[in-house]
């Protein structure tokens, strides 16, 4: 039984503070459109997988029709 409590404790915690976490959100907004420059990085392991990466060269060309300056990574690169 110690083990339940423990736990619902441990989940209680992690509930109010993604909570707070979601309250934060809905503070402040950025405005990206008034920035010089946004950067955007894709590492390993963030669910872009083949598929994804072959629309790559898709992607960037969008961004720059958009005024969007793509900054490749040495690992964006070396993935071909």
């Amino acid at each position: 039984m110690k083990e339940i409590t423990l736990a619902c404790e441990a989940f209680q915690k992690l509930l109010e503070e993604q909570l707070e976490r979601i309250r934060n959100m809905n503070g402040e907004k950025t405005d990206f459109a008034t920035k010089k420059q946004v950067t955007i990085g894709v590492i390993d392991g963030d669910g872009i997988g083949p598929s994804s990466r072959r629309r790559q060269p898709e992607c960037w060309k969008s961004c720059w029709l958009r005024k969007l300056r793509p900054v490749p990574s040495s690992s964006s690169r070396s993935r071909g």
